[in-house]
């Protein structure tokens, strides 16, 4: 509840509407959605012995908790559908997961809200690709570079997909940077 409250305040404060969450908000979607540096286990007795040995890692990268940070995302929506960073975090840890029509419902939703995010274009062309959806990723691909000619993986990207329609001599061009 005074979490609620401070979030409030702050949106009020800086002008923006309340319960609307700012770049700046330290709330659990910047935790979560960073992978984590862990310490590996078998190296905490052996530290200095491992530190001495070149080959040796001591820490590795876990991924976020992707189910967490979709829960958490999910709250904040139903606190406030139009929150576009937590609709671009929950669609992209679906994309992770593997789970692509979730994942693509909320790129929709994010480009209902900012048709120009080319971030959301670029990523529903992703998933659009990996559906096997061809045309529909041809053509975000071909938005994001309309908004953004120096994107470089979404060039790529458009290439990929019309390499694998068949359209060798357009793939060739896409490729030359």
């Amino acid at each position: 509840m005074e979490r609620a409250w401070q979030l409030e305040r702050r949106g009020s404060a800086k002008g923006a509407a309340p319960g609307t969450l700012s770049v700046t908000d330290d709330d659990d979607l910047d935790r979560l959605s960073k992978p984590i540096l862990t310490r590996r286990k078998d190296f905490i007795d052996k530290e200095e012995e491992a530190r001495k040995s070149p080959n040796r890692v001591l820490y590795f990268r876990r991924n976020a908790d992707y189910d967490r940070l979709i829960e958490v995302c999910s709250r904040k929506l139903a606190e406030n559908p139009r929150n576009v960073r937590a609709l671009l975090i929950r669609a992209s840890s679906n994309l992770k997961k593997g789970a692509l029509e979730p994942s693509l419902a909320d790129y929709k939703a994010v480009l209902q809200l900012e048709p120009r995010n080319v971030d959301a274009l670029y990523y529903r062309g992703t998933v659009y690709e990996k559906l096997g959806r061809l045309d529909e990723a041809i053509s975000d691909f071909t938005a994001v570079l309309t908004l953004d000619p120096n994107h470089i993986k979404a060039s790529y990207a458009r290439g990929a997909c019309r390499n694998l329609k068949g359209d060798f001599a357009s793939a060739i061009g896409e490729f030359d940077v």
